[in-house]
């Protein structure tokens, strides 16, 4: 939990930004977008007791997005994607370390090269 409450704003924002990232190009592509219970548990404000069902829903998000594309850029994001929610679940369980930030640092570059 300790690398949630350090983490929590910059996981909601990262999230935010990637969410965001993956429906624009779900629209440029002209997929269907997220589920809504998928998309409506991620936009909800997120608490250390939300931890296994926001990574949860990232996950379901993640399987929803690799359907709906299948450019590098894409794929880029979704291994930041997997390394995020595998922060969280290490954070859930107390384990969490260096590589949760690594991830979290990971997520971040994925995104900046999208927006660049």
């Amino acid at each position: 939990m300790d690398f949630y409450r350090k983490h929590a704003h910059r996981i909601e924002h990262l999230s935010d930004l990637l969410l965001t990232r993956a429906e624009q190009f779900m629209a440029e592509q002209g997929t269907p977008a997220l589920p809504p219970a998928v998309h409506a548990e991620l936009m909800q404000p997120l608490d250390a007791g939300d931890l296994p069902a926001f990574a949860q829903a990232l996950r379901e998000a993640a399987v929803h997005f690799v359907m709906a594309g299948n450019s590098a850029e894409f794929w880029s994001l979704l291994n930041a994607l997997q390394s995020l929610c595998q922060a969280l679940e290490k954070a859930w369980h107390s384990q969490a370390d260096e590589s949760g930030e690594r991830a979290l640092d990971h997520l971040q570059e994925q995104l900046a090269s999208q927006t660049a």
